[in-house]
């Protein structure tokens, strides 16, 4: 055996020229000895001939064998030099419970037959894998209940005449579709419907020559708050109604083709010039929202000021709100004889589903006990999810969202963390988002924080916004309450004996607290019926020189919400008869309010922060508060005792 280092390894050959390197080989076989091949995963196997195999006994049978090894003239061949010992491969640990090892994930509907003991607490049910393709969907175990929902989706296409069969005009272009496959789940998390969408290709499309305007507003998370407010302070009842393949009523103004969906293609080679906004179109819920306006201002209501999304009924003394979001809606009146007339009108324009009383809407849970006018807004739902979406079930329950004194900033290069946890958290503070700005106003400075770093995350904010997803399912139950005695509606305004129905604000904002630039944190929480119906956190634009010019700061943008919350409630017929009280608990920020005083220090401020002047004893009145938790919450981290709505 010749051992020599001057060997030249010649990569680019190594693989596209295997076979032709091995043909100008010499024929003489590479000789290793066997007991230096060291690897476990290959043993070198030595042929023995049969006769020299006739003569062994079971006795002596083994040391026979050794011994004509030895003596074989055919020394071991290795085809191949053995494979390099390959590194352990661990899934990521967002599929992980407990942060390593294998995730135990037991698929919906299927059937565990043996689980050790101590794996039982960290098995969760997680959704059913949905179909990609055409082909994977109905070729698979639910195919039958896959082509029955794509059946039901044609024919709301053939009936709703979503397109007419042509030839492509020249110079047009035809985009193409896909069908969707989901599943449907109720409140419980339980599978409710399979259902099938064809949805066009928006991405193909061309601004200026197939679509223009897309801007198509939805109902605002404030003004649902506001209407569930007084619905459980006036014992309002709220129904709910979806629409069924909404986008199908909106009407096309553009000239838009797209190509036979797979399923109904005749094999004629014309395209379809569609009528109506499918799904997926870029200009489809512009046309479907300017639909449900035509046939809703037809049918007597009137549009809000305040929200786009919002519409009302009045009949004599009687009146009726009326929320979207997209196809889903809300409908709240005191009077039955209202609602159903309002149902009746939304069945004789569009293909609704009656929902009855509302339990279950976007995702939230609505929670009501008429007798004594409390309701309930949470995610328990959502919340708890989250742990076990992110396998983080394990790792205690924090008490509070961030440690006390966990401050975010950017990091060094050296800290980032890589592409995988980055896309992590970004789905993190993307779902913990979503929970904060509808029924968890506790934890929205620390997903505000965490959303600033989401492009640069470090290890240590990675680790904070796993926590943060702990807390949060720690806390599942908690949520928005609303409650106060029965009270009717008197000459349009409400009967606000108890103060139930009055509007107040509270503004913190926390000086100096982003080091990177010397911004403060500022935030707001706006109360009505003893509940959060608006709030925000969020780090001013402007460098504050001391801690009365953030408050300062502080109390326009809370003053600002509160003009707008005083418009909507009068558009809904609760108005308020006296100034808001917007409290503040910086003595110096309300004399800067009151007065034109402190000059000296204060004259570089930019005058569109004293607007908040005009407003008083008008629609705002200012309050000296100590500090309190309403407000803090939304600036610096706190202890839990601190945080609000914990019972």
């Amino acid at each position: 055996l010749t051992v020599s280092r001057d060997v030249k390894f010649l990569e680019s050959l190594y693989y596209k020229e295997w076979k032709q390197q091995q043909q100008k080989l010499p024929s003489t076989p590479l000789i290793v000895e066997a007991d230096e091949v060291q690897h476990p995963s290959r043993q070198v196997e030595v042929a023995v001939s049969e006769e020299e195999m006739s003569g062994v006994t079971e006795e002596g049978g083994a040391a026979e064998v050794e011994q004509q090894q030895q003596q074989h003239e055919s020394p071991p061949r290795v085809p191949h030099p053995p494979e390099r010992p390959r590194r352990d491969v661990r899934p990521p640990v967002r599929l992980t419970y407990g942060g390593r090892g294998k995730p135990n994930v037991v698929q919906a509907g299927s059937v565990v037959e043996q689980i050790e003991e101590d794996e039982i607490a960290h098995c969760y049910w997680a959704p059913i894998p949905e179909p990609k393709t055409r082909e994977e969907a109905l070729n698979g175990p639910n195919g039958e209940k896959w082509k029955a929902s794509e059946d039901e989706e044609f024919g709301s296409l053939i009936e709703n005449e979503t397109w007419d069969l042509c030839d492509l005009p020249p110079g047009k272009k035809a985009i193409t579709s896909k069908m969707i496959y989901r599943h449907k789940y109720g409140p419980e998390g339980e599978l409710t419907r399979y259902k099938s969408r064809l949805v066009a290709r928006g991405f193909q499309q061309t601004k200026g020559k197939d679509y223009d305007e897309v801007f198509a507003p939805v109902g605002k998370g404030t003004t649902l708050r506001v209407l569930l407010a007084i619905a459980a302070l006036l014992g309002w009842k709220i129904r709910q109604m979806d629409i069924v393949t909404a986008f199908l009523n909106g009407i096309i103004l553009e000239e838009v083709y797209m190509k036979q969906p797979e399923g109904l293609d005749d094999g004629s080679g014309r395209v379809c010039r569609l009528k109506k906004a499918i799904y997926g179109l870029k200009q489809a819920p512009r046309a479907w929202y300017h639909k449900l306006e035509e046939a809703l201002l037809a049918g007597g209501f009137k549009k809000s000021e305040c929200d786009p999304s919002l519409f009302l009924l009045q009949e004599k003394d009687e009146i009726l709100m009326l929320l979207v979001y997209v196809d889903d809606i809300l409908l709240f009146s005191a009077s039955t004889a209202l609602l159903d007339s309002a149902e009746q009108m939304l069945e004789m324009q569009f293909k609704c589903s009656k929902m009855g009383e509302a339990k279950y809407y976007l995702g939230m849970h609505v929670e009501r006990d008429v007798e004594k006018g409390v309701l309930r807004l949470h995610q328990r739902k959502y919340c708890e999810g989250l742990a076990e979406k992110y396998g983080l079930q394990d790792g205690g329950k924090p008490a509070t969202p961030l440690p006390s004194g966990f401050t975010v900033e950017p990091c060094a290069d050296e800290e980032v963390v890589g592409d995988s946890d980055r896309k992590l958290f970004h789905s993190m503070v993307g779902s913990l988002n979503y929970a904060a700005n509808h029924t968890r106003p506790d934890i929205a400075f620390a997903t505000s924080r965490l959303a600033s770093v989401v492009s640069r995350p470090s290890h240590e904010q990675l680790e904070a916004a796993k926590r943060l997803v702990r807390y949060v399912s720690a806390t599942a139950s908690v949520g928005l309450e609303y409650s106060g005695v029965r009270q009717r509606l008197q000459r349009g305004a409400a009967d606000v004996k108890s103060g139930e129905m009055l509007l107040s604000c509270y503004t913190d904002a926390s000086f100096n607290s982003v080091k990177a630039d010397g911004t403060s944190i500022g935030g707001y929480v706006c109360l009505l019926g003893g509940g959060a119906v608006s709030w925000r956190s969020k780090k001013q634009n402007e460098v504050g020189l001391s801690s009365c010019e953030t408050e300062y700061m502080a109390l326009h943008h809370g003053a600002k919400e509160v003009v707008w919350l005083r418009r909507l409630l009068e558009e809904l017929g609760v108005g308020q008869e006296k100034p808001t009280v917007v409290f503040c608990d910086t003595e110096s920020a309300v004399k800067l309010a009151k007065n034109a005083c402190l000059h000296g220090l204060t004259k570089h401020i930019r005058p569109k922060w004293h607007w908040v002047r005009r407003l008083l004893d008008k629609e705002v009145r200012l309050e000296i508060v100590k500090t309190i938790s309403r407000q803090q919450i939304f600036s610096p981290s706190v202890w839990r005792r601190r945080i609000i709505g914990r019972a």
